[in-house]
């Protein structure tokens, strides 16, 4: 884990997908897969198929962490820029979560019939986390991309909701008008604080540059599928480039957060190295 120096945290804000929720793990790869299905043309090769789909996710992880329309949006772009015909982006989108929520419902039902718990769809130490920084006096908040009726739902599911009982936000239709720089301006005025005691907690490149943009400590999640340890070495790279200040895997080493964020840490776990 890399160093930082300490911060005096009021609040936090946490993104929700890959930052504490891992029911949505994977949901680039649907999307690209969706779009380049309808991007195919009868004169693409494998060759020219593989860079469509790394020029495809590359679109859609630079807008991770905005509403899954501004994605659609852009995707049109693509659309027309390769003559084929566009399509509202609402029933883009719609296509897209039905995609998507197969995966994910498959996932809930692990909860529902026993042979899963939260935490293990969580990413690995959020309850602690999220327990201790309730306890050290930090305001906590939630900003999502995701349509907020499907957030309040996993996040009940995941056991996390109570965390943020009036403090969670997610766009409540397909507009475009949601916007994570729209949460911390609420967050700020809310609180009475500046961006140097914001914290914010996320795995994309929104929130990233939106926190940094206030002065905040920006902290990049670069977490991995259910069960592999250690960084994933595109988030980390993408998270970066964003302006993170420091990257993890995940909130095992709970202590040395803890003094990231201006607390001491000692009920937090073992020393770390």
């Amino acid at each position: 884990m890399p160093t930082a120096e300490p911060h005096d945290i009021r609040a936090v804000l946490f993104d929700f997908d890959g930052t504490l929720s891992l029911l949505r793990e994977g949901w680039p790869t649907i999307m690209t897969d969706m779009m380049v299905e309808r991007l195919r043309t009868g004169d693409d090769t494998p060759a020219s198929l593989e860079a469509l789909a790394v020029r495809v996710e590359e679109l859609i992880m630079r807008l991770n962490g905005k509403p899954a329309i501004h994605q659609m949006i852009a995707f049109n772009g693509l659309m027309a820029e390769r003559g084929l015909p566009t399509d509202h982006p609402e029933a883009l989108l719609d296509e897209y979560h039905r995609r998507l929520l197969t995966v994910v419902e498959g996932r809930i039902a692990t909860i529902a019939d026993g042979s899963a718990t939260p935490a293990d769809w969580a990413v690995p130490g959020t309850h602690a986390l999220l327990q201790s920084l309730r306890d050290a006096g930090v305001s906590l908040w939630l900003a999502s991309g995701s349509l907020l009726e499907h957030v309040r739902r996993e996040a009940e599911l995941l056991d996390v909701a109570r965390f943020f009982p009036d403090r969670l936000f997610a766009p409540s239709d397909a507009t475009p008008d949601f916007s994570k720089r729209g949460v911390i301006e609420r967050l700020l005025a809310e609180e009475g604080i500046d961006g140097e005691r914001l914290a914010g907690i996320g795995d994309g490149t929104v929130e990233t540059q939106e926190v940094g943009r206030t002065g905040g400590f920006a902290i990049g999640v670069a977490s991995q599928p259910r069960g592999v340890a250690g960084e994933h070495p595109d988030k980390r790279r993408r998270l970066l480039e964003a302006g993170a200040t420091v990257v993890i895997a995940d909130y095992l080493k709970l202590g040395r957060l803890m003094e990231w964020l201006g607390g001491d840490g000692s009920d937090a776990g073992p020393p770390l190295e």
